[in-house]
């Protein structure tokens, strides 16, 4: 997969109409025996489904996403909106608008967000799982951008609080070019199925 800090979902019809010819040198091969850089063609196209906040109403897009084939290599790989979780249909904006909700010192009830935006709120539960075994990722990114002190322990509420204070795509790239990954990934990386990511930051 290939995240580029340049390509959101309002954006990303700019990647479905460039062509081969006009180039993907910039971008290099996610796959970690190859690495090769400018070596990419027009594969596929594939429909991704990706959950957006808009107007205070959940809004379920069908997006086209590009696939490229290395042509060192011979693997595919695709580019992925810089909001989209891979495997979560939820955009990272949204996950962390809800979670700021749900941390709220007001303290209303997760079941009555849940339906205020029409969704399930054993998802909110989830994401707050995920969100906990991301903290003391998310703490030492925070640490490095000193948004809080080495001594300090933030509680989720101040992490969230963090997070939502830049707009996008923070903290998502600042997440990825700490640690190669995409933030609240939560599928292991297996060898029948092996989790490949390349990242480009203009």
């Amino acid at each position: 997969m290939l995240y580029d800090n340049r390509i959101f979902y309002k954006n990303y019809n700019e990647i479905l109409q460039r062509t081969d010819a006009e180039g993907w040198d910039y971008y290099s091969c996610p796959n970690p025996e190859c690495r090769a850089k400018g070596c990419f063609k027009r594969y596929s196209t594939y429909i991704r489904h990706l959950v957006i906040l808009e107007d205070e109403n959940l809004e379920d897009l069908e997006i086209e996403i590009l696939r490229l084939k290395c042509l060192s290599c011979k693997h595919t790989t695709n580019i992925l909106p810089m909001e989209a979780i891979p495997f979560w249909q939820y955009s990272i904006t949204l996950v962390f608008l809800i979670l700021s909700i749900v941390t709220s010192p007001k303290g209303q009830a997760i079941s009555k967000i849940a339906e205020d935006i029409e969704s399930s709120f054993q998802l909110f539960y989830v994401y707050l799982r995920i969100f906990n075994e991301y903290r003391d990722k998310l703490i030492l990114l925070f640490r490095s951008l000193s948004l809080c002190n080495r001594e300090e322990n933030p509680p989720i509420r101040t992490l969230v609080a963090m997070a939502c204070s830049k707009p996008p795509p923070f903290p998502q790239e600042d997440y990825m070019r700490t640690n190669r990954s995409p933030l609240f990934l939560h599928r292991r990386n297996t060898v029948s199925y092996p989790l490949r990511f390349g990242f480009y930051f203009d």
